[in-house]
């Protein structure tokens, strides 16, 4: 397969990625242990189908809580948890932390690397952040700590890495359905990958394929990696590992919103392979439990990236509840765009299934009620747009691996921050415009707060209590939703949005308001011409404090509060940032070449914004 590979890549001679070291055979190599690892690998297979018993539902993670509460804080501590809230977190990790000046100075990938990721993946050029970790991990062999938007290309970064080398990735994640469609996509790419865990019918046979270097990337379970160390053993022996991914790696955090214990474990592993780069990603960390991460992992002299936290594609909405049969219907997308409707509890999913029915709706459920087989199929249907809507409890969130989820719908108050913001980030993978919808009441405030009179620890229970505050103040707030929701991740971000159209539901409510005030303060002459003198001024001394070198687009921008790339850093600090953001309409008017500007001459002491309209005079009193 690698000499295909090879072939496929080389073009000239001496053109193609580096393979050496693993060969074209069978992968057994020529020491004498052949016995012992056709034994270790029965072995492999027994234990993965002990553990695997254990775990009706074929999943780790949510899908297999058989409440019908969609939460269990019923949480085990152990003596390292117990210390760790006695005590506090220890002094944070020291991070080698990627900047925009450090992506220029990046090294450009080599014309090898950029042809193994248009063969192989489709794309012509990596995303800066991308290139910064492949090259981290194949060049430095460093370990790197990854808080990535949900769209950006997570994926990427520990896939593309064993397709140039040769290599084999492992990708430790928490839900089997998601890797399931993983291996799947990579497949369709002509990728080879596999899953170890109970929906693998062919376990004996993958595991030998596995070991003859056939695969690129192979997906395990946390339960599985702790348990079966000898895998990767062989497995880096024989074939080479190439990186360890740990995905969703706020599970490992303590102060995560969705904390595993299997995970905290996966320390072990590094140990285990010293000299083998880790890649811990996640789209949803705090800085607290990004430090966490890294600690309890045993990362060493790793490189933090973490990319805006901003999703400006998503458009927030918060309702209050009323009858259930009008909020959906006023919601539900009238074109089919794929939509997922998140409700508290088992019960909820089902009252509004048969809601949906009898809107015409083509639905499906998905809960922990249901057969592992019954949840295939609703997973299978949605992601193949045989139905529009699926209702599910969270347990759905994490295995949705579908660019174009039009809505995110919550029927019930989600049930802390950061559980919120990763359930939205379904939505508008692919960067188009999508909508997240909250429906709550007060009662499902008091629920939630219920639901945490299970944990012990006074420490951990004031964090999830802090988690809880910060929703019900997203949820009650008349305040910029995104910035409200950015604060929590990433407080400097949080001051460089809201206030402008496609934001939230309140930034909506206030600009329509200012339009309103606006248009009975227009200042028309008797020839009906406005004056939009005011607006003028601050777009004068924009344009005049950048010296003129950006047009008439940047300062607009500038004025409006866009944070556009094309606005450099330096004009987002300017104090004329975001001080037009409420004149809409005159600007966006002069931004689409409505107005043309003619002239700015000091000699008259007057700017002109000439159209048929609009003529703008005396914009600057006279110099002494």
């Amino acid at each position: 397969m690698l000499g295909k590979l090879r072939d496929e890549l080389t073009t000239t001679k001496g053109s193609a990625p580096s393979c050496d070291g693993v060969g074209d055979s069978d992968g057994w190599g020529s020491d004498d242990d052949f016995d012992k690892s056709v034994v270790a690998m029965c072995d492999i297979a027994e234990s993965v189908s002990k553990l695997d018993a254990t775990d009706p539902s074929g999943s780790v993670h949510n899908e297999g809580v058989d409440e019908d509460r969609h939460d269990n804080y019923d949480i085990e501590t152990d003596d390292e948890f117990d210390s760790f809230c006695e005590n506090g977190a220890p002094a944070g990790p020291t991070f080698q932390v990627t900047t925009e000046e450090s992506l220029r100075n990046e090294p450009p990938p080599s014309e090898d690397h950029l042809r193994v990721l248009r063969i192989k993946f489709g794309h012509s050029a990596f995303r800066p952040m991308q290139w910064k970790i492949v090259r981290s991990i194949l060049e430095e062999k460093r370990d790197n700590c990854v808080v990535m938007a949900t769209g950006y290309g997570k994926s990427l970064c520990y896939q593309y890495p064993p397709v140039y080398t040769g290599g084999t990735a492992v990708v430790v994640s928490p839900l089997i359905s998601l890797m399931e469609d993983q291996v799947r996509g990579l497949a369709a790419a002509n990728i080879p990958a596999c899953f170890l865990g109970s929906a693998q019918s062919r376990q004996s046979e993958a595991v030998n394929e596995l070991l003859a270097g056939q695969y690129r990337v192979l997906y395990i379970t946390p339960e599985f990696a702790e348990s079966n160390l000898s895998l990767p053993k062989m497995l880096d022996k024989r074939v080479g590992i190439t990186l360890f991914a740990i995905d969703e790696a706020h599970c490992v955090s303590q102060w995560g919103h969705d904390f595993r214990h299997s995970y905290r474990k996966l320390g072990a592993l590094r140990q285990s392979f010293p000299h083998v780069p880790f890649l811990a990603l996640t789209a949803t960390a705090t800085p607290n439990v990004r430090d966490d991460i890294v600690r309890a992992l045993s990362l060493k002299d790793v490189v933090l990236t973490c990319t805006s936290f901003d999703r400006p594609n998503l458009y927030l909405d918060v309702r209050r509840k009323g009858v259930m049969m009008d909020d959906l219907k006023e919601v539900i997308p009238k074109d089919d765009s794929p939509t997922i409707v998140y409700c508290s509890t088992r019960g909820t999913t089902e009252e509004v299934i048969k809601i949906l029915h009898n809107l015409g709706v083509k639905c499906a459920l998905y809960h922990a009620g249901l057969s592992l087989e019954e949840r295939k199929k609703s997973h299978t249907m949605f992601l193949e747009d045989k139905v529009q809507v699926v209702v599910a409890t969270v347990a759905f969130g994490m295995g949705i691996d579908k660019p174009d989820v039009r809505r995110i719908i919550h029927y019930g108050a989600p049930r802390d921050i950061e559980s919120y913001y990763q359930e939205i980030g379904r939505a508008g993978r692919d960067g188009l415009p999508s909508k997240c919808i909250v429906f709550f009441s007060n009662g499902d405030l008091v629920s939630n707060k219920y639901f945490l009179k299970d944990i012990s620890n006074p420490l951990f229970l004031q964090h999830k209590t802090d988690m809880l505050n910060k929703m019900q103040h997203y949820l009650s707030s008349t305040r910029c939703r995104r910035k409200l929701l950015l604060a929590h991740f990433a407080g400097a971000e949080a001051d460089m949005v809201g206030g402008v159209p496609h934001c939230c539901d309140n930034c909506t409510r206030r600009l329509n308001q200012d339009k309103a005030k606006d248009a009975k303060q227009v200042q028309t002459n008797k020839d009906g011409k406005t004056n939009y003198t005011k607006e003028a001024r601050l777009l004068f001394d924009v344009v005049m404090g950048t010296k003129q070198r950006y047009g008439i687009t940047v300062p607009i921008a500038v004025l409006r509060g866009s944070c556009s790339q094309k606005v450099p850093d330096y004009l987002k600090k300017s104090i004329y940032f975001g001080t037009g953001k409420h004149k809409t309409e005159a600007f966006g008017k002069l931004s689409q070449g409505f107005y043309s500007l003619k002239d700015i001459c000091r000699k008259r002491q007057s700017t002109t914004l000439a159209c048929q309209k609009v003529q703008l005079h005396d914009l600057f009193p006279p110099s002494s």
